[in-house]
């Protein structure tokens, strides 16, 4: 992630997403984005997405991604994570909340890469 140079109101903004438990730096960042293109620029709610990240060790997770990493399913197979994501499956009736620090600290660790949309592999 690129450095930026903070200021006392994005200070306060992080400090207000920490305490409200959004995780780690990264996590805390893209939440401090999302919230400011909402709030200051009046751009509504980051978009929801579904992806699909492979991990080094060859297993697919579900992503829920909306301005920050929410929620993650799996391990599963790509041919059950791909049609979920492009909505021509059911999504998971319930997602792994604990498992949200583990996938995105891999992917701080570069051992996960998305893979749809626009792979990034």
């Amino acid at each position: 992630m690129p450095n930026f140079r903070s200021t006392p109101a994005i200070d306060r903004q992080l400090a207000e997403l920490q305490e409200a438990g959004y995780g780690n730096r990264t996590q805390v960042i893209h939440a401090a984005v999302a919230r400011f293109h909402y709030e200051e620029l009046g751009n509504g709610a980051p978009p929801r997405e579904l992806q699909v990240w492979r991990h080094t060790s060859g297993d697919y997770y579900l992503i829920l991604w909306q301005g920050i990493l929410c929620a993650a399913c799996g391990p599963m197979p790509l041919e059950q994570a791909l049609p979920i994501a492009q909505g021509r499956a059911p999504e998971p009736t319930q997602w792994d909340g604990d498992l949200v620090d583990w996938v995105d600290d891999e992917w701080d660790a570069g051992r996960m890469a998305r893979v749809w949309p626009a792979g990034e592999e």
